[in-house]
């Protein structure tokens, strides 16, 4: 909403308002429904758009019936004592009073602002200075802005004697050479000198919004002092408050190029619907633009964020069928390790490859090594590669139908999404979608205090980086079924391992105990020996210092220190 019409909207709502309640108020994605009583209208109904913050008068709340309370009890029942704008800032002050039971007075200060990256309804206790609740509109960003803060602007339609075209800065005509000018053809410098114009209006006189601004300087042709005459039949107009609401269509303006709503009758070349009231001019533009742009707006929100999930499960479809070829290669791993034990003889520390001879002795077969890792520690991978396969390719199979169905349920969604025209449909599939983040955000900032490493789609690792986290983790953040890890006889962070189950491969068990053995006092040893047990049969000894902790039950499994291949999701920096 434009500035000239959140100005008259200030003093319609003050006799429209006279002496009616707050009921409550109900928070929705990027939109705010107010509850009154005693008015002509139940509701004030407040949504932000992609560029504006909308407001209108109706019988309904955004969305009836979906939304809960989120107002407190100071200022249910509160009488409006007045309604005032706050210059042409685009915020609203309304003035609540409340007795309590005992007859003690209350006042507060309702605070509408609609300027679109400051969009919010504040309510502070007037006569302690303090502040009660705001709802932010969308991401509330700003919401701490003070809109005394703005920049004030050199003029404002308040005083429209101080403003003429020579008083306007670097609204004078740009100076060109002759030669260059002759280039440019004339309707491109005339098409200049408006833009400039418009610009100029913009930044210098407070009230003059950049749609209204294209206009005048259209009107006036780029020449100022016929702009600042328009700019002062403007203000004469707003000084009457003979409010006359009009809808003007402004091509290639605003959203879509639709309409925009003024509170008089503009002194430009276009043709306005005129409105018999406030209250109609504003319900049109919420039935025809409001609405329809906010569920276009949550629609095209909801389905950005359903292909970005579907994205995830295509990665992890690709994923698994890689990672089910080669568990189908078991075999092969199983019969490398049974060679590389034959002919350990032959191996030495450093070696990338050996050929050697197969059993049945018809052919050679050339095997890759590590050479960063022991002799036997390359003899074990290939062995734990075909356990993996053996074991996992047909969990991993599983896995991939289980996320096939997925990706065709999801695929699902998005077309009923982008189907969905019922807008209560709409926000109430946004609000789900609002309060699921809510929660991840909540877990992803538990979790960001500890270095985190991702094992697949499913398991994860969390290790405390010090005595202090690692009692926060196993004693606060820790599930009682999520799996405890510690290096056995020697000081060492806590690990939990996040998603096992007692199906949980054992191999995932092993990446687990080798980051808690990598990350102990024994990370350099070539084998440790590392506890692990349900977190439920971890206690914290009485009296005890940060980080301590006593197993009930455990089992114990040999491991050499390391931390796995692919990179740390998360975490920070090795600090051990």
């Amino acid at each position: 909403m434009n500035a000239l019409s959140v100005y008259a909207l200030a003093n319609e709502m003050g006799s429209l308002l006279e002496n009616a309640s707050i009921e409550d108020v109900f928070s929705y994605p990027d939109a705010v429904s107010i509850e009154v009583s005693g008015s002509p209208f139940s509701f004030i109904n407040i949504v932000r758009l992609k560029s504006s913050v909308d407001i209108a008068f109706s019988d309904d709340s955004i969305a009836p019936g979906l939304s809960e309370s989120m107002s407190t009890s100071a200022i249910r029942g509160a009488v409006v004592k007045g309604v005032r704008p706050i210059g042409f800032d685009r915020t609203l002050e309304i003035d609540l009073a409340r007795e309590d039971q005992w007859g003690k007075r209350s006042e507060f200060e309702m605070s509408i602002c609609l300027i679109p990256h400051m969009a919010r309804v504040s309510v502070r206790n007037k006569h302690e200075g303090t502040h009660v609740e705001t709802f932010p509109l969308g991401s509330g960003r700003g919401a701490k802005t003070d809109v005394s803060a703005l920049k004030e602007k050199s003029f404002s339609l308040l005083h429209p004697e101080e403003i003429t075209g020579s008083a306007l800065p670097g609204s004078d005509a740009e100076e060109i050479g002759e030669e260059k000018q002759a280039q440019i053809p004339e309707h491109t410098l005339a098409w200049k000198q408006k833009k400039k114009l418009a610009a100029s209006l913009v930044s210098n006189i407070s009230g003059i919004d950049p749609v209204l601004a294209t206009a005048i300087a259209d009107q006036a042709k780029g020449d100022p002092d016929a702009a600042a005459e328009i700019i002062r039949e403007i203000a004469e107009s707003m000084e009457r408050n003979d409010w006359r609401w009009h809808m003007y269509d402004f091509p290639n303006e605003g959203e879509r190029g639709i309409s925009v709503i003024y509170p008089i009758e503009l002194p430009v070349n276009l043709e306005g619907k005129k409105f018999g009231s406030v209250y109609d001019a504003l319900l049109e533009r919420y039935d025809n633009v409001t609405m329809p742009s906010y569920t276009a707006m949550l629609r095209e929100r909801l389905t950005r964020s359903m292909h970005r999930e579907l994205a995830k499960l295509e990665r992890i479809q690709v994923n698994l069928s890689r990672d089910i070829d080669a568990a189908s290669r078991a075999r092969d791993f199983r019969h490398m390790g049974n060679l590389l034990a034959t002919y350990r003889h032959l191996l030495r520390t450093g070696m990338k490859s050996i050929t050697v001879k197969d059993l049945s002795g018809e052919k050679n077969i050339t095997i890759t090594l590590d050479p960063s890792r022991s002799i036997d520690a390359n003899i074990k991978d290939y062995f734990n590669r075909a356990r993996k396969g053996e074991r996992g390719i047909i969990v991993m199979r599983e896995r991939r139908k289980q996320i096939e169905r997925l990706i065709r349920e999801k695929k699902k969604a998005i077309a009923d999404v982008e189907n969905m025209t019922d807008p209560y449909e709409i926000v109430s599939a946004a609000s789900s979608l609002m309060k699921t983040r809510s929660k991840e955000v909540k877990k992803e900032s538990s979790e960001k205090r500890f270095r985190v490493f991702e094992l697949d789609d499913k398991h994860k690792v969390i290790v405390g980086r010090n005595d202090k986290e690692n009692d926060l983790l196993t004693h606060r953040y820790a599930s009682p079924r999520d799996l405890w890890f510690h290096a056995q006889g020697v000081a060492g962070s806590h690990v939990i391992l996040k998603g096992a189950t007692s199906s949980t491969p054992k191999v995932i068990i092993e990446k687990a105990a080798e980051i808690a053995a990598y990350f102990s006092k024994a990370k350099h040893s070539a084998m440790v020996p590392v506890i692990y047990t349900e977190k439920r049969y971890v206690r914290k000894p009485r009296r005890s210092k940060a980080g301590a902790a006593s197993v009930e039950r455990g089992k114990t499994i040999f491991v050499s220190p390391r931390i796995p291949d692919s990179k740390m999701s998360r975490s920070r920096p090795d600090q051990s």
